[in-house]
């Protein structure tokens, strides 16, 4: 890589709506080099795209009608409870939609399954294209075992839409990649996504970084904390740096 990339944060959720096909198809049409996107497993197994570990109910309509919180977990819904909620626009007036101010609604997206948005990848973009896909098991401080399934179960699904080469496997924890990388390094499709810690990645076979947010947030605000080019060097002989 010799220059930065220009990655669509869930799809450029100041734009469209958040983690929408609509949003991943609107960041490809306008040239971005990737995007970046979440994922949370449904209790029919199913792989879908949503931040949150709960609905938003500043963001989800069924039938018109706001849902109010406490909302449920998306691993107690299955795909078809999920089929019928519009997230294709803000609640007007709630906190959340004063930070997507210039968010422009689509109504009737829907929360899209997995599989749909590797046959949007790749259909619509080149090999050079990113797909980063941050597993989302940490929110709910899930076992090494089923962290390490959903990230198998995230590159298995990229590689039967033949898009496995573009689909990077991000996530918090270590156990979504240990002996995963084992399995599947053929694929060069996983990288670390981690707040502390980064020097682990070369070590559990990561093939590079991605440096969440926060750590310059905090280094704004007068933390010394953790230098990001000191974790360079634990990368694996050749492995690729985002």
């Amino acid at each position: 890589m010799n220059r930065p990339l220009n990655i669509a944060h869930r799809g450029g959720a100041n734009l469209w709506p958040e983690n929408t096909l609509e949003a991943f198809d609107n960041a490809i049409n306008a040239g971005v080099d990737g995007i970046e996107c979440d994922i949370q497993h449904t209790r029919d197994d199913r792989l879908v795209i949503h931040h949150d570990d709960r609905l938003k109910p500043e963001a989800t309509r069924e039938s018109g009608n706001w849902l109010t919180a406490p909302t449920p977990r998306i691993r107690e819904l299955d795909r078809s409870e999920l089929d019928v909620l519009d997230v294709g626009r803000l609640q007007p007036d709630s906190a959340y939609s004063q930070t997507r101010a210039g968010q422009t609604p689509i109504d009737g997206a829907r929360i899209p399954d997995f599989d749909a948005v590797n046959r949007l990848i790749a259909t619509r973009t080149g090999p050079e294209f990113r797909l980063y896909c941050e597993l989302k098991t940490h929110l709910l401080d899930d076992t090494a075992a089923h962290a390490r399934l959903d990230a198998v179960h995230c590159l298995d699904a990229a590689d039967r839409a033949d898009a496995a080469g573009r689909t990077l496997a991000a996530g918090f924890l270590d156990a979504e990649f240990k002996g995963v990388a084992r399995l599947i390094r053929q694929v060069d499709a996983v990288i670390i996504h981690h707040n502390t810690a980064m020097t682990n990645a070369g070590a559990i076979g990561g093939h590079g970084l991605v440096i969440h947010f926060k750590i310059e947030k905090a280094r704004r605000k007068g933390g010394s904390g953790w230098n990001p080019y000191d974790a360079l060097d634990a990368l694996t002989p050749g492995a690729e740096s985002e």
